[in-house]
């Protein structure tokens, strides 16, 4: 493990032990696993498309959270495993968990997780090894605790916010909010770095001669206190990113960038 992904590791959220094995995960009902394994034998061309046949082999099934990801356990060994995310994202949004806490460390990392996530839902991540593109194209909150894979939040519509470790961070996503570790940030609406970041698009910061200013700077040092409030805590994360006041203060940055 580098020394960059070793900054980024700290206490799992309240509640939110090192996941075990198996743990939780009871056998998901019929219906469901029958959708999964149609899924699973069916091809498509792009995201999109493999989103869209799992929207439309979900329909009518009603499933929790819990349900879809005990469908992980059951088929580790297919080729196609890798891919389900497209699935559970499908699950994710029809489902009325508003909150979606992935916990789990499996053999081979699941990509595409909280695809499309719908506005009025978070996506919190605790697993240390979560696959590509988690939460990419989505409008929902993004919150990362542990280890994720390559382009977490890419080009989502509202808010991430990174406590773990990420290789890159954010792809022109609208708001990144970093307290963790990660290599990369690409060109995005808006990064407040409050952590440790490799290589950043000068085109996500805000303007250096901003950066300095002894008015923001002492802006973007409340904002860290408050949101380091949320580091062991993802209900108390959540609700800083839904304070008014918080919006606010962000949106403010966001003008003056």
């Amino acid at each position: 493990m580098s020394k960059l992904e070793q900054l980024a590791y700290k206490m799992q959220p309240a509640g939110h032990e090192k996941p075990q094995d198996r743990r939780k995960y009871d056998k998901p009902n019929r219906k469901l696993a029958e959708a999964f394994e149609k899924w699973l034998k069916s091809s498509a061309t792009t995201p999109a498309k493999y989103y869209k046949r799992a929207l439309a082999y979900t329909k009518g099934i009603e499933a929790s959270v819990e349900e879809a990801h005990a469908l992980l356990w059951t088929r580790q060994d297919h080729p196609r495993i890798h891919e389900a995310g497209f699935f559970l994202s499908a699950v994710y949004n029809r489902s009325n968990n508003e909150e979606i806490i992935f916990d789990m460390n499996l053999v081979t990392a699941v990509n595409f997780l909280a695809y499309q996530l719908q506005k009025n839902k978070t996506f919190i991540n605790c697993a240390d090894s979560t696959g590509m593109y988690c939460g990419f194209h989505s409008k929902g909150k993004l919150i990362n605790y542990g280890k994720a894979g390559i382009d977490f939040g890419g080009l989502n519509a509202s808010q991430v916010l990174n406590y773990g470790y990420s290789p890159i961070l954010g792809r022109e996503a609208k708001l990144v909010i970093n307290l963790g570790a990660c290599k990369l940030v690409p060109r995005c609406g808006l990064l407040l770095n409050l952590g440790t970041v490799d290589n950043v698009s000068a085109l996500s910061l805000l303007d250096e001669r901003l950066q300095y200013s002894p008015e923001i700077k002492a802006q973007m040092s409340a904002l860290k206190t408050e949101l380091e409030k949320g580091r062991n805590d993802y209900r108390t994360a959540l609700a800083i990113l839904k304070n008014p006041a918080f919006e606010k203060a962000v949106y403010d940055l966001q003008r003056r960038k």
